[in-house]
């Protein structure tokens, strides 16, 4: 990841891009509601007030994962062997405001803090390390406060003074005085008092200072100060791996810095466990082995940080966290010649989209691909060598540790974007009239679709692992011949795990003659232009169902392979396929009108299996049952009642005379059975009931 890392931090430095660097024990909180815990002159907890997440997500603390100063996180909780008083608080919780002084009761005598898995009181350790070494730490590095930052030393004076019991008396009696002042908060106040949460020391109203300590102007020069110990011209000539002087017996002491990210939370931009013997494969351990000074660390760290803003959501990164196959994951992507304008293109949401309730058209690629291009061919114009940078970061859900895992990172021409969305949207056009209504997909939707696998007529949906979401992207940046082994697998993956869903909802619509209305046999959604899709995030996916998105997929591997319309509509499979789904229609004719109700499968369903092995076979077989509704059909009076079975006869009789023109493929490929799963999803561009060309002519047969 450092080499990512470091051109993006070379860009942004060309671009004029410079974001405030940061000491690398100043770390942000973490995302959520914090409380704020004044202090008065004698070190006593006087007051607490929650702050949510838009009033700290400037601020920061300093330490390592031994202590910080001046927010840290009480570990207060009710044991886990106690059981009964768990289960006796959960009782009093379900009407709180009924039961203030027994909850009170019960949380003043069980909750306390957490103990070690060696039993020793983590509150003791926690409380000591924060308040007083971490805090003696930073003030012995940032020296001597100007006066408008004294607030720092009287706070740590003051935190010098906390005791650990009367720390916790203290922060238990103001918790039970905000339930009682406020019964209907009982439950957030609880929630609170016995969870791990970050809580944030500041000095009582009572002191005099222009800026209180948690405030972005008092840490930014604590940074300076932090920053000002950091040689930066060391007297040793080592150069780190970026040819920069470096101090390496400094920079081996130093972790790396941490970058908190979104939806992954803090990692460390570089960590290699030195206990895993590949790292003594050439001698080097740990930091040594990769040398950096804390000039380019710290760029770096910046550098991230500036990448994945809240704000840049869509634009420099997105969340794929449904189809990285590692649990959280973000993409990032930007062009190589940066700018920051307030109305910067999603970059990254061309790749794979956000929800945007406020598009009345959903998220649609063409739309996404017309915003960002404009702004590619600026680039282009200026920096023809532009290239546009495309990395993702994984890490597994639920792991606390800062490890994050670089899963994929390749750089393309910037030049070859706008080609690339044009070819993208013409292959997944590259279908016929369907039952269906397609939408292109972006290419983490392709990847999600890919991974689903479905049974059960598409009623059941398993996530396999099939395809990445770095084969995604490659599907659309790179050309037929790079990425040729990437689509033949993605055509088997379509074929193969979509299958039962596209005949499960194509006899599902034929059962009720394309009157999409009708379909209430089983649950089929069918979004439509309104859709907000959800495909990277949405664990269950049978909610927005593929039948929109599969079909472009195929019509989009098909298109890279050379394999077009215009061609394979005329081909055997297609027609095998068109010709099974008009049967349907013919069958559900035939048993409404003679028997009065319509089978579970239709004999034109029942035949994809085997057409999708060998069409011949399947029109072979169908050739023993289809003559008695044929015949019937032939024979029956026309009347508005029998215009469906006329119109149906008739499409037969000219789909089974163009088969009769084409050969059979001497076996079924992948390509061959996208081809007929594409036809028996096709449809006529008139609707039936408005095909008054061919009804008057079907009133002859």
């Amino acid at each position: 990841m450092l080499n990512e890392l470091k051109s993006l931090s070379e860009s942004m430095k060309d671009a004029g891009i410079n974001p405030p660097i940061w000491h690398n024990r100043l770390k942000k909180l973490p995302k959520g509601e914090n409380l704020m815990l004044f202090l008065n002159s004698e070190g006593i907890l006087i007051e607490l007030q929650r702050l949510q997440y838009d009033r700290t997500k400037e601020l920061r603390k300093y330490g390592t994962n031994q202590g910080t100063f001046p927010a840290f996180n009480i570990e207060l909780e009710i044991e886990d062997d106690d059981k009964e008083s768990k289960k006796e608080l959960g009782k009093l919780l379900q009407k709180a405001e009924e039961h203030v002084p027994e909850i009170i009761a019960l949380l003043d005598r069980k909750a306390t803090f957490s103990k070690t898995k060696a039993g020793q009181d983590r509150g003791i350790l926690k409380i000591n390390s924060c308040l007083k070494t971490v805090a003696s730490e930073l003030l012995e590095k940032v020296g001597n406060s100007p006066d408008e930052y004294k607030a720092l030393e009287e706070l740590i004076n003051r935190a010098s003074k906390v005791t650990r019991d009367g720390f916790l008396r203290q922060f238990k009696d103001r918790i039970f005085e905000k339930i009682q002042n406020n019964p209907s908060e009982t439950s957030t106040w609880v929630q609170f008092l016995i969870q791990s949460d970050n809580v944030i020391l500041e000095v009582d109203a009572s002191y005099d200072s222009k800026y209180p300590v948690n405030n972005i102007n008092t840490l930014r020069w604590i940074n300076s100060r932090l920053l000002g110990t950091v040689e930066k011209t060391p007297r040793t000539k080592s150069l780190d791996a970026y040819a920069k002087p470096v101090d390496m017996k400094k920079a081996n002491k130093d972790k790396l810095p941490q970058v908190n990210l979104p939806k992954i939370g803090r990692i460390t931009i570089r960590q290699m466990f030195e206990a895993k013997p590949c790292q003594s494969r050439y001698a080097k351990i740990g930091s040594a082995s990769f040398p950096i000074g804390h000039e380019a660390r710290n760029e770096m760290a910046a550098a991230l940080e500036w990448l994945a803003k809240e704000q840049k959501i869509g634009k420099t990164w997105a969340n794929v966290a449904g189809v990285s196959g590692h649990g959280n994951g973000l993409l990032f992507a930007y062009p190589s010649a940066l700018s920051e304008p307030e109305d910067q293109p999603e970059y990254a949401g061309i790749f794979a989209p956000e929800d945007n309730a406020s598009d009345a058209d959903g998220v649609n690629f063409e739309a996404a691909a017309a915003r960002v291009l404009p702004s590619i061919h600026g680039i282009v114009k200026n920096t023809p060598n532009a290239e546009m940078r495309i990395f993702v970061l994984v890490k597994p859900h639920g792991i606390k540790a800062t490890t994050a895992k670089l899963l994929f990172s390749e750089r393309y021409e910037l030049s070859r974007l706008p080609s690339a969305a044009e070819e993208w949207k013409n292959g997944c056009g590259n279908i016929p009239l369907l039952l269906a209504e397609p939408s292109t997909p972006f290419p983490s939707e392709v990847v999600k679709c890919l991974n689903c696998e479905w049974i059960r007529d598409g009623t059941e949906m398993a996530d396999v692992h099939g395809l990445g979401i770095g084969e995604g992207i490659k599907l659309l940046m790179e050309t037929e011949n790079y990425a040729k082994p990437i689509i033949e697998r993605a055509l088997n993956l379509a074929v193969k795990n979509s299958t039962p869903l596209l005949l499960g909802y194509a006899h599902e619509i034929h059962k009720e003659i394309h009157n999409k209305e009708k379909v209430k046999s089983k649950d089929y959604k069918l979004p439509g232009k309104g859709w907000v899709r959800k495909a990277n995030k949405d664990k269950n996916f049978k909610a927005v169902h593929q039948v929109n998105l599969v079909p472009p997929i195929l019509g989009l591997l098909l298109f890279k392979q050379n394999i077009n319309k215009e061609d394979y509509m005329n081909n055997a499979p297609f027609l095998v396929g068109k010709f099974l789904s008009l049967v349907d229609l013919l069958h559900k004719e035939y048993c409404s009108i003679v028997r009065g109700a319509i089978p579970n499968q239709l004999i034109g369903n029942a035949m994809m299996r085997t057409a999708l092995i060998d069409p011949q076979k399947a029109m072979s077989q169908l050739s023993d049952r289809l003559p008695v509704y044929y015949n019937w059909g032939n024979t029956v009076e026309f009347s508005e009642k029998t215009r469906k079975t006329k119109w149906a006869l008739g499409q037969i009789n000219k789909v089974s005379n163009e088969i009769s023109k084409v050969d059979y493929p001497e076996r079924m490929r992948d390509a061959e059975k996208a081809q007929l799963l594409l036809g028996y999803l096709a449809r006529e561009p008139k609707e039936v009931d408005q095909d008054n060309e061919n009804t008057n002519e079907n009133k002859t047969n």
